[in-house]
């Protein structure tokens, strides 16, 4: 059974309203309360997946690391993930490391980093090359569930850098929020259904988007 990820792009202004809409209109969903998600990105000392993201859609990779922070006391998770997701075209293949959360007040420069996705970096019998942080950013994420199937939704919002590798990206960031936000559809199917084309009408478009990529070319390379 192939599980879709389709992503639907909008200027920041309309994530309230679009919250909105969701939030009379579908469940909560009742396995993943809201959170703040934080993520750091790794990527080579050329960032060879930050290219990738730039120069096609059809073969992506991604290493990160992803807590999450309680939306209302700002708790921050006991574990995190260490995760590899390698895209090419239709076909996804995830790999995944539960460890205790310990990198959520470190400088993404710090040691502790060198060799922590080591174990993710074996790939269809190759060894991928080696990985450093890059950057950190963070983003409130509410999600719903569609009843009477098994689409799940969620939205993005807020989303920002906090920090990054200076060593690795040698420029300062602009301390903002992203000019988007990011509505997705995970199903069975890439097509909306008949319940969620109001998502369109609010201004929403079908697109790839990274956040990793954006937050680079909004917020670093234009900062």
């Amino acid at each position: 059974m192939n599980d879709f990820e389709t992503k639907y792009i909008a200027n920041s202004s309309l994530q309230d309203k679009a919250r909105a809409w969701l939030d009379l209109n579908f469940d909560k969903d009742p396995s993943f309360p809201a959170a703040v998600v934080s993520s750091i990105y790794f990527d080579t000392h050329n960032l060879h997946h930050l290219s990738e993201k730039v120069e096609s859609d059809h073969i992506k990779s991604k290493f990160r690391i992803r807590w999450y922070e309680d939306i209302e006391t700002g708790q921050k998770s006991y574990g995190c993930f260490l995760e590899f997701k390698h895209k090419v075209g239709e076909r996804r293949f995830k790999k995944r490391i539960d460890k205790p959360n310990q990198y959520d007040s470190e400088d993404l420069d710090q040691l502790s980093y060198e060799n922590v996705l080591d174990e993710l970096r074996l790939n269809s019998g190759q060894v991928l090359p080696h990985v450093f942080p890059a950057l950190r950013l963070s983003y409130t994420r509410h999600r719903y569930v569609v009843p009477d199937t098994q689409i799940r939704l969620c939205i993005d919002s807020d989303i920002c850098i906090k920090s990054v590798n200076y060593r690795l990206m040698c420029r300062s960031f602009r301390p903002q929020t992203l000019s988007q936000c990011v509505f997705e559809m995970k199903g069975e199917t890439t097509v909306l259904p008949k319940p969620l084309v109001t998502i369109e009408k609010f201004g929403f478009v079908k697109s790839s988007f990274s956040k990793y990529e954006q937050c680079i070319n909004e917020l670093v390379l234009k900062g």
